[in-house]
Parts: structure tokens; C-alpha cells; sequence
């Protein structure tokens, strides 16, 4: 890695939003975080205190709620979804394992992969998530947040 290397993420003075909430709320402050190419960070902390906020944010996942983010020199607060979707593939972030994005529905979780790594059309993605959930009789979960699962189940 080059000492002077461009930015791959920058955040400066960044509000996070904490989004598992029906009104995203600010659950860190003013992060001011860069990361160069070729780095690679650990983030700990105690559950609920916006470790998975941060990521998501940081990768550009969802958006800050004040301040500047630049993912690869471009500013994320102005770009189009369109052009968000293509800067994102470019940024890889391991999670807990089986984690879902907590402001998505079971159904919009598993079409995320197929969106951005087949390119399919919008029916195409919602045949094929709606056969898996139905092979996996999971079919009444589709509509439900990660939060509400265990509540359907009983």
C-alpha cells in the first residue's frame, strides 16, 4: 500500500443513521474516518451501539444523515441511486454471519445479490425470491424486517 494513496472511503463529520427504526435516528456523530486501499479494519464494539450502522454507512449502503462521504472521490450525499449501486460493488464488508439489513423485508434482503451481481430485471428477481422462499415454506416471512421474524413464528 502506498503511504499517500487515495481515499477509498472518507467520512468527515458524518451523522450515522441508525435505520432499524420506522424514522432513521442518529445513532453516531461526527465520524471522521478514512480508509486507503489496501487497508483493512476491525470494528468492536457492544451490541446495539451502531457497529452495523457505521458499515453500512461507511460502504454506502445507506446514506449519512448530515456531513460528507466520498467513496472512491465521489461524493455519495449527491450521487444518484443509480450511480450509488455501481460505486457500491466496489466495497466489501463481511458481517456477522446470516445477518439481514435490518430496514429491509426478507423478500428485498435476498433480491439484493441477485440486483447487483446478475443485473436481473425486477420480475426476474421477484420470481426467483419469491420460488426460494416458497421451496424453503418461508413464503410468510417475504414481507417481514429482520425485527419481526420471531414475532410471525408464534
Amino acid at each position: 500500500m502506498e503511504a499517500n494513496s487515495e481515499p477509498v472511503i472518507d467520512m468527515l463529520h458524518v451523522d450515522v443513521p441508525r435505520v432499524d427504526m420506522a424514522v432513521p435516528t442518529r445513532i453516531l456523530e461526527d465520524v471522521c474516518w478514512t480508509i486507503r486501499r489496501g487497508e483493512f479494519w476491525v470494528v468492536g464494539a457492544l451490541p446495539g451501539s451502531g457497529k452495523t450502522d457505521l458499515l453500512s454507512t461507511a460502504a454506502g449502503l445507506q446514506r449519512p444523515l448530515n456531513g460528507t462521504e466520498f467513496l472512491f472521490g465521489k461524493d455519495i450525499t449527491r450521487m444518484r441511486e443509480d450511480e450509488l449501486v455501481e460505486t457500491r460493488l466496489k466495497i466489501g464488508i463481511v458481517f456477522g454471519a446470516g445477518r439481514l439489513f435490518a430496514n429491509l423485508t426478507v423478500a428485498e434482503n435476498l433480491t439484493l445479490p441477485l440486483a447487483y451481481h446478475f443485473n436481473w430485471s425486477i420480475p426476474e428477481r421477484t420470481e426467483r425470491v419469491r420460488k426460494a422462499l416458497e421451496i424453503t415454506e418461508l413464503t410468510r416471512l417475504a414481507d417481514k424486517r429482520p425485527s419481526e421474524i420471531l414475532r410471525s413464528l408464534h
